[in-house]
């Protein structure tokens, strides 16, 4: 086939499975992506030597994100591939947990990236096709400084650490001052993570929502 041809008849199959999963593609939706540790274990095995703990998030703590854009009118899919658990709000009518819904293929997971309003994540590989998409793309569990890196369309909230010991914060200026972060050397440091709250992700799931309406006004805070 001619390549616009294929690529018209790739789009017609992923739009009838898209369909089939009850998305509605007359309105807007979001691509949720929330890493657990559960892809090394099955991909990685004794072979991954640094899994990077803190980067695993509880899924749990996107509920309130979830029911803020559900409210404002978006369908939110959740996309992943062999996650622990499933998406506590998933209703399969305005919340897809397409990762274990049996409709994930890696022809919708380019799809679904391609055509989303907007994508939120947790820094993963996934995140690539937000950047070649030009989709504006919100990042929960951003660590400094070993995270940070340029994307014309990224907003970002980060963890905190924290002394082990003295359960002080350290300040941004001390964060950015440390080497690149592991579980071994937070360890050695005698730091911790703090992962972002229930409110700070569902605040960034508002901001979202409201730059993607281009009412977005921004504040001191």
């Amino acid at each position: 086939f001619p390549v616009t041809i294929f690529v018209s008849k790739l789009l017609e199959s992923a739009s009838h499975s898209l369909g089939q999963m009850g998305l509605d593609p007359t309105r807007p939706y979001v691509c949720l992506h929330v890493r657990d540790n559960r892809y090394h274990q099955v991909h990685s095995g004794s072979q991954w030597k640094e899994p990077h703990e803190w980067r695993n998030l509880d899924l749990k703590m996107f509920s309130l994100a979830v029911k803020s854009l559900v409210e404002q009118g978006f369908q939110v899919v959740r996309i992943g591939v062999n996650v622990k658990e499933m998406l506590p709000s998933a209703d399969e009518r305005e919340v897809f947990d397409y990762a274990i819904n049996g409709f994930r293929s890696e022809l919708l997971d380019v799809v679904l990236v391609s055509q989303c309003a907007f994508m939120i994540s947790t820094s993963s590989g996934i995140d690539s096709l937000a950047q070649t998409f030009r989709k504006p793309l919100y990042n929960i569990g951003v660590i400094a400084p070993s995270q940070l890196y340029i994307h014309r369309n990224l907003f970002s909230i980060v963890q905190r650490f924290r002394e082990t010991g003295t359960e002080r914060l350290l300040t941004l200026k001390e964060s950015l001052v440390l080497p690149k972060i592991s579980d071994a050397s937070l360890a050695e440091m005698g730091l911790s993570a703090v992962p972002n709250s229930t409110d700070e992700i569902a605040d960034l799931a508002i901001e979202a929502d409201q730059r993607f309406r281009g009412v977005w006004s921004p504040t001191d805070d």
